[in-house]
């Protein structure tokens, strides 16, 4: 597994390079986010296995980007919620997206504007690295909410918060509040703490013994991803029949 994991990082890393090259040619913006960000914040970044690799287009530049992936060998699979194409190549998952946040039944508004806006913080063809911060938050919380979540997303929060230096933790601070995520995030950052060690510099919720105790069964058991646990599964198939628009059968 050891090998695996460092052979799809070089792959991965590889043809994140080739595609750049591509789009840049073609004069297509992009950036990655989640996993392959998240990475370069742990000790040795190629152990940080991922399922999927996230390319963000603007939403006029998809139709071209589909093209010059295909071009560059890459295999359509399938379209998801009608705003992510999933492509393979090597057994490895690319999923090309135009917003980050989509129309779920567990989005809040203002999820949706800010996020969505993310454009306007993307600086050669990086994601600014706070705004990316707040997002893997907001990402946990709909993953929570959502289909299930394991412990790899509290990891990336805790990596991130004790390796990058470069944090502007007033700012983030305010956006939490704006963003009504500022509780989540403490009880998140009181996980962190807990679990990793890890101790952020906003404020943490006072969590009891009982609670915590809890949610560290729960959670760790559901694995990395958050997939061992069947309830996920059952909560997820729930989640897009409420959002489902066609006939209720």
């Amino acid at each position: 597994f050891f090998k695996v994991s460092l052979f799809y990082y070089v792959n991965r890393k590889k043809l994140i390079r080739n595609i750049h090259e591509a789009f840049s040619v073609h004069d297509i913006p992009f950036f990655v986010a989640k996993g392959v960000e998240a990475a370069q914040y742990y000790p040795v970044p190629g152990l940080r296995t991922m399922g999927d690799t996230d390319l963000i287009v603007h939403v006029q530049d998809r139709e071209r980007a589909t093209k010059v992936l295909a071009d560059l060998g890459f295999a359509y699979d399938h379209e998801y919620t009608g705003k992510e194409l999933v492509y393979t190549y090597n057994r490895m998952e690319f999923e090309l997206h135009y917003d980050l946040i989509y129309d779920e039944t567990v989005t809040i508004p203002e999820h949706q504007a800010f996020f969505n806006n993310c454009w306007d913080y993307v600086r050669d063809g990086t994601l600014d690295h706070n705004f990316h911060f707040l997002y893997l938050i907001s990402h946990l919380r709909k993953h929570l909410m959502n289909k299930g979540v394991g412990f790899r997303q509290f990891m990336d929060i805790a990596v991130a918060v004790r390796n990058d230096d470069t944090l502007n933790w007033p700012w983030i601070e305010e956006k939490l509040d704006e963003l009504h995520l500022k509780r989540f995030a403490s009880v998140c950052f009181a996980l962190i703490d807990r679990w990793f060690g890890v101790l952020s510099p906003i404020q943490t919720a006072m969590l009891e013994d009982a609670f915590i105790e809890r949610a560290t069964i729960r959670i760790f058991t559901d694995g990395v991803f958050g997939f061992e646990n069947k309830d996920n599964e059952i909560a997820y198939i729930s989640n897009e029949l409420r959002g489902f628009r066609g006939p209720r059968w």
